[in-house]
C-alpha cells in the first residue's frame, strides 16, 4: 500500500487507456483461413472422454461434461457429435400418429429423411380443406336425394322384418301391438286380443306357457331390429349392444 501510495496521480491520455492491434502484423486475411484451436487446453483426458462418450453407439448411455463457466465444455461435446454425425448416414425421421383402436398408444411412422415436416403440412391443409369440403358436401341436393332414399329404403326392411315376427307371433296366438313406448306382444283369443283379467283366468301351465313364447319373440324381434342397425339403418336401439 505504501509503494502504490508514493505514485504520484495524473490524468491518462485517451491514446494510453485503449489498446490497438496493428493489423500489418497478422498473415490472413480472414479467420476462416486459420485452423481450429483446441477449446480445452492441457486437458486431453477430457477430450478423449468426451470423444469416446460420444462414440458410444448403443442406446442407455449419458453423457455428463462437468467444469467451470466459459471453459466451452457445451461447445466441445456439440463439436464432437457434429463430427461423429458427419460420419454417419443420414437418420430417418420419426413420427407418431394417432392409434384409433388404441388411443393411449400412438403409431410410430419411419419415414425418409426431411419427410416427416413434409407430412405434417401436407396432413395440416388436409385437415383445413375438409373442414371445408365435409360441410359442404352434406348440404348438396345429392346427399338429401340419397339420404332420402337410404331412409325409405330402411323403413322397408324395418316393417318386413317386424311384419315377419308379427306373422310367426299370429301363429302361435299372440298379437304384435304397437305402444307409445314401442312394440309389445300381448295373447290372443281368436281375433281378440286378452284382457289381463282374462289372461289371469286362464291355467298356471297355459299362463307360464305363453310367457315364455312371448320372452322368445321379444327376442327375436329385438335381434331382427339390431340386425338393421348393423346393416347400417336407423338409431340403435338401447337394448342393442352388438
Amino acid at each position: 500500500m505504501n509503494d502504490l501510495a508514493a505514485i504520484p496521480a495524473r490524468e491518462l491520455a485517451p491514446s494510453e487507456i485503449c489498446r490497438k492491434c496493428d493489423p500489418e502484423q497478422f498473415r490472413f486475411n480472414t479467420t476462416e483461413e486459420l485452423e481450429d484451436v483446441p477449446l480445452v487446453r492441457a486437458q486431453p483426458r477430457a477430450v478423449n472422454a468426451i470423444t469416446f462418450g460420444v462414440g458410444i453407439g448403443s442406446d442407455g448411455y449419458n453423457l455428463y461434461a462437468m467444469g467451470p463457466e466459459g471453459l466451452g465444455r457445451h461447445t466441445l461435446v456439440r463439436r464432437q457429435l457434429e463430427r461423429q454425425a458427419a460420419e454417419r448416414g443420414t437418420p430417418a425421421d420419426w413420427c407418431y400418429v394417432f392409434n384409433f383402436e388404441s388411443p393411449h398408444e400412438p403409431r410410430a411412422l419411419q419415414l425418409p429423411a426431411g419427410q416427416a415436416a413434409r407430412l405434417r403440412d401436407e396432413l395440416g391443409r388436409l385437415a383445413e380443406d375438409l373442414r371445408t369440403s365435409l360441410p359442404a358436401a352434406f348440404e348438396t341436393d345429392e346427399y338429401r336425394t340419397r339420404l332420402q332414399e337410404i331412409e325409405a329404403e330402411f323403413s322397408e326392411r324395418q316393417d318386413k322384418a317386424i311384419g315377419a315376427v308379427g306373422e310367426r307371433a299370429k301363429e302361435q296366438q299372440i298379437a304384435l301391438v304397437r305402444t307409445p313406448a314401442g312394440f309389445g306382444f300381448v295373447p290372443r283369443r281368436g281375433e281378440e286380443v286378452m284382457t289381463p283379467d282374462e289372461f289371469h283366468k286362464l291355467p298356471e301351465e297355459d299362463q307360464k306357457r305363453i310367457e315364455q313364447t312371448i320372452t322368445a319373440l321379444q327376442q327375436e324381434l329385438e335381434g331382427a331390429r339390431c340386425a338393421m342397425c348393423r346393416s347400417g339403418g336407423g338409431k340403435p336401439n338401447a337394448s342393442c349392444t352388438s
